[in-house]
């Protein structure tokens, strides 16, 4: 099917990026993907050191999320969003002229991940398919989105999708989704990072102030419980300290991966997923090794469509 293929497709096989050498090793091999992208550091220089979340395969996804009204490469319109074939970030222009660039980010790093395994290294078949898994989708367009101004040094124990949504300006201190978040029609335009951190990474809907709808809008839908709660209330893997809970971690962040790459394909933003959407889904998972695993999802009683 040509969506699992979509669903599937690796932002980092862009050829004229990436200069695979040797694809059957590429595709059969996806652990030794890392390797071969960490090698291409100097054919990356001349395009500014730009790493994969602003490569063309995955910009061609962010434009596909229904909640940005974007102008055509490089056109400057007020309130409207654009890419710039310069620089390779988003931009937003606000009302007033002013201009807002907006970065891109690989949710959860693919190191942070392998730095739990390397602490419960994989034995079982069951755990060594999960590390493949991981693996073959780790840089699949769910496992990206677009934020406002990336913090590094987060640290390698933090750098997970978790802690972001818990400094994403969405939920309180415990999880919770807020009752209501600034626009980024009304953001300023803070320059000052070490001020900043990593507040309100994910305000960067220009005219959306319910929390409830942004979530929906990047399609962040399946990571909250039926009572719009974060699914794991914690940012670093420090705080997973026995071999079970991890890898149920690892396999949890693969299917949200999958979910979420399906969902910004076919911009399905409902909280069921319907026998067709999961299907599609089983199906993905049960491609890349994870035979007989369920979806993840909240029939909340409001979706939006």
């Amino acid at each position: 099917m040509s969506i699992i293929k979509d669903i599937l497709r690796d932002v980092r096989e862009d050829e004229e990026w990436l200069r695979i050498t040797d694809k059957s090793e590429w595709k059969d091999n996806p652990s030794s993907r890392a390797a071969v992208y960490d090698k291409t550091a100097n054919n990356r220089k001349k395009y500014k050191n730009i790493d994969a979340e602003r490569w063309p395969l995955a910009i061609s996804s962010y434009k596909n999320y229904s909640c940005f009204l974007f102008s055509e490469d490089n056109v400057v319109a007020r309130e409207k969003y654009y890419f710039s074939t310069t620089d390779y970030y988003m931009h937003y222009v606000k009302n007033n002229g002013e201009n807002i660039r907006i970065q891109a980010d690989l949710l959860t790093n693919y190191g942070t991940i392998h730095k739990l395994i390397d602490r419960f290294p994989p034995q079982t078949d069951e755990e060594k398919n999960i590390v493949k898994a991981f693996d073959r989708i780790a840089y699949t367009i769910g496992a990206f989105c677009p934020i406002w101004k990336n913090f590094g040094g987060r640290g390698a124990l933090k750098d997970t999708v978790w802690e972001k949504l818990l400094y994403s300006g969405l939920v309180d201190s415990e999880g919770r989704i807020n009752k209501k978040c600034i626009t980024l029609e009304d953001r300023k335009n803070e320059d000052n990072l070490l001020k900043r951190y990593k507040d309100k990474l994910f305000l960067i809907i220009s005219d959306n102030q319910d929390p409830q709808s942004i979530v929906d809008s990047l399609y962040f839908q399946d990571y909250f419980s039926c009572k719009w709660e974060l699914r794991y209330k914690f940012g670093s893997i420090s705080e997973l300290g026995e071999k079970d809970e991890a890898y149920k971690y690892i396999k949890d962040i693969i299917v949200l991966i999958v979910q979420r790459s399906y969902r910004i394909i076919t911009k399905y933003r409902g909280h069921i997923l319907r026998e067709q959407d999961q299907n599609v889904i089983k199906t993905t998972l049960s491609s890349i090794g994870l035979d007989g695993v369920e979806c993840i999802y909240s029939k909340k009683k409001k979706s939006a469509q």
